[in-house]
């Protein structure tokens, strides 16, 4: 998630974010959503410097493609990502 820029991601997922209005009355709607787009604004920075800081290798899996391949590619990762720890 953090070679996606905020809005990328707004864009993608702005409308998860809607379903999560049932819980909040209509009057704050509006408010609720700027608070989760100010949130991955804010976010994202921080968490790629934590990201970089982090003295492991790095590894990138496409979330985009189908799920046994995104599933197949992270178990490879974590693999070699373990030996790390070694």
């Amino acid at each position: 998630f953090l070679d996606v820029p905020p809005e990328v991601s707004w864009e993608r997922r702005s409308g998860k974010y809607e379903q999560r209005l049932v819980h909040f009355p209509n009057d704050q709607h509006e408010t609720v959503m700027q608070g989760y787009r100010y949130y991955l604004r804010k976010t994202y920075p921080l968490l790629k410097d934590i990201y970089n800081r982090i003295p492991l290798p790095k590894e990138s899996v496409d979330g985009r493609l189908p799920e046994k391949v995104v599933m197949r590619a992270v178990s490879q990762a974590l693999a070699r990502l373990s030996v790390a720890f070694q």
